[in-house]
């Protein structure tokens, strides 16, 4: 019996041996390029398989190659808040429920006054990864918001220091292009001003140990603080409904602010009916004609000069829903594999006690618009969506595992930098009310589908 023991265990560490050997003879490059099409889960598990796989996705270069794969093949995911929770969907199947205290890793979640109720809220999404904070309700004066960042994906997290900053009208996780380093963007509201007046910090992720006051000039806040920015031409744009209206942008690298003419021959008033795009490459911005049931859109052809060109103008019924209503918000999302624009049409009717949100998915190049309507819309109260992505983003960035047991298996190494927790499962453990999760991926032959 002994004999037949050492036999099947020596037969065992044959076939490891073999499959190793074959799987170091794959090139570097042909095996950086398959993994790049995998999901977040079974990557944080094939990290363990050697050093060289470890090293592999944990570089820079492959989180860039998953995240550009991701956003051009990934179906759209989407995001709710709701009682603390976060619904993680697409527009079939809900994908799995986290309770969001269990990703507010080791710090107490304590009020930020003797004479306030705290709540932890998400304040930003950006390439897979959340700004998470603690914000005072009733405090009086406002108080610093605690922050972390974290990627749900990987269970990863970074606690930030205090803002100075008490109630910011922007928090904007943003990527430099030049460094490759995520940072968080504050734009707060100074309201003891007479004028407009605004204040701003930024913070690098990963590099800096204190906020950064940034020069004010041309910073202004924002009515949506929680919507996405497009980003074009190394710089995140979002409009200013003051007096005038402006587009403002904030330029990621040199951390500047300045301001751009929309469309002279539109009139973009204070109403919410319209908002700024990315689109292969250029900014747009759509101005919607609640009335006339239209929509314009143009292209900002000259960046430097703003030269804006109206492309075409598309019939949009869905918009009857907005005549003879008390307000229409019309908010944008994200842009899909450059071809769609999906944005939130949010009706209130203050008659009929009334609230409704409808996720519209937008075609440029077939100028049709498309309901989309994620699944667990049903199951919330007035559910308002981010596009999430699942990504490997903020691997040198977040510092901090939940749940870091990964088990057992591996190669063998006591490294102390395995700071990925590979036995997590979406769905397991007890913050998580649904356990399914879809990893689906499409390989670019079954049609587009992704989010960014």
């Amino acid at each position: 019996m002994e004999e037949q023991n050492f036999v099947s265990v020596s037969s065992s560490s044959s076939s490891t041996a073999a499959s190793m050997s074959m799987i170091s003879a794959i090139p570097n490059d042909v095996l950086a390029n398959i993994l790049s099409r995998l999901p977040v889960k079974p990557l944080l598990r094939f990290r363990r398989v050697c050093k060289g796989w470890r090293f592999l996705i944990d570089s820079d270069d492959f989180v860039e190659a998953h995240l550009s794969f991701a956003k051009l093949h990934q179906k759209p995911s989407f995001v709710a808040e709701s009682d603390e929770k976060l619904y993680f969907c697409d527009a079939n199947d809900p994908h799995f429920v986290v309770r969001m205290r269990e990703l507010w890793q080791n710090v107490p979640l304590e009020p930020l006054s003797d004479d306030s109720m705290s709540i932890l809220s998400t304040l930003s999404w950006f390439d897979g990864i959340c700004c998470m904070g603690i914000e005072s309700i009733y405090a009086f004066p406002k108080r610093p918001r605690i922050y972390q960042i974290i990627n749900p994906a990987t269970r990863t997290s970074v606690k930030l220091p205090k803002s100075g900053l008490g109630c910011p009208d922007i928090c904007q996780i943003v990527r430099d292009p030049v460094t490759r380093v995520y940072k968080l963007l504050l734009v707060e509201d100074v309201v003891e001003s007479m004028y407009p007046k605004f204040r701003a910090e930024i913070f690098s992720i990963g590099v800096d140990a204190s906020w950064r006051k940034l020069n004010d000039n041309g910073a202004y806040g924002c009515e949506w603080p929680l919507y996405y920015r497009p980003f074009v031409n190394g710089a995140i744009h979002w409009i200013y409904r003051g007096t005038p209206v402006t587009i403002v942008a904030f330029d990621v690298s040199q951390e500047r602010f300045w301001t751009m003419r929309p469309p002279e021959d539109l009139n973009v008033e204070e109403e919410h009916l319209d908002f700024v795009a990315d689109f292969r490459g250029s900014l747009c911005l759509l101005h919607f004609d609640v009335p006339g049931l239209k929509m314009e859109f143009w292209v900002l052809q000259d960046y430097d000069n703003s030269v804006w060109v109206r492309q075409h103008i598309a019939d949009c019924h869905f918009l009857h829903k907005g005549v003879d209503v008390d307000s229409v918000f019309i908010i944008y999302m994200g842009t899909v594999n450059d071809t769609e624009i999906l944005f939130l049409v949010k009706v209130m009717d203050l008659m009929d006690n009334s609230d409704e949100n409808f996720n519209i998915s937008y075609n440029p190049d077939r100028k049709t618009f498309e309901s989309v309507e994620p699944r667990v819309a049903n199951e919330l109260k007035y559910p308002i969506f981010n596009l999430y992505i699942e990504s490997l983003a903020g691997r040198n960035t977040t510092g901090h595992e939940n749940n870091a047991d990964s088990g057992g298996g591996g190669d063998g190494d006591d490294d102390d930098d395995d700071d990925y927790d590979s036995s997590y499962d979406p769905g397991a453990g007890d913050g998580v009310d649904n356990v399914e999760f879809n990893f689906d991926r499409d390989d670019g032959n079954g049609g587009d589908g992704g989010s960014s």
